[in-house]
């Protein structure tokens, strides 16, 4: 079953009809007429021989990096509940990975679960 588009039609020149076209997202067609305006000849070959990615081309563009492991860690965990937290460090310490100070503060720690 095929979406009914509102409104009228996009034009056979348009970004849209172009990416429908190239069987690809509107912002990828976008990201690749970026990459191709960028000047950056290096760029444009490694993607042509498929060494790099269109993505991976827009963040050596754009100058932007992908998290590391530790920043998406430190992001988790800013995310998750205290008590998610604390069950969390509990499995660590009973896996030997972390200490978790004094009797009292693991005895806290267990109250809180």
């Amino acid at each position: 079953m095929q979406k009914k588009l509102r409104g009228r039609p996009p034009s056979p020149n348009s970004r849209r009809a172009a990416a429908r076209r190239a069987h690809v997202s509107e912002r990828m067609l976008y990201y690749s007429q970026e990459v191709a305006r960028s000047g950056r000849e290096d760029l444009k070959a490694a993607v042509a021989r498929g060494e790099m990615t269109i993505a991976a081309a827009i963040r050596e563009l754009r100058g932007t990096t992908l998290p590391d492991r530790y920043d998406k860690l430190v992001l988790a965990w800013n995310r998750c509940s205290n008590d998610d937290q604390v069950r969390f460090l509990m499995v660590l310490a009973s896996l030997g990975l972390v200490t978790l100070g004094t009797h009292r503060a693991r005895s806290v720690l267990v109250e809180r679960i």
